[in-house]
């Protein structure tokens, strides 16, 4: 299992303040037959933590009113 943290910022480029920041957490769990070599797991559980992560933001921002 990888847990994946990551803050996300939108800045204005007009005034470089900052107009929107979320921070998500996310986490994968490579199962043990989905490769028997535990370095290629970490790999898979890493990939599908990042993937989670960045579709937990693509909603907020679809959800995002400025």
């Amino acid at each position: 299992t990888v847990s994946l943290i990551v803050k996300y910022l939108l800045i204005n480029s007009n005034n470089n303040e900052q107009a929107w920041s979320k921070e998500i957490n996310s986490t994968y769990t490579a199962k043990f037959f989905d490769s028997l070599y535990g370095p290629e797991r970490l790999t898979m559980a890493n990939e599908g933590a990042i993937r989670n992560n960045i579709e937990i933001l693509i909603k907020s921002l679809g959800s995002l009113v400025l």
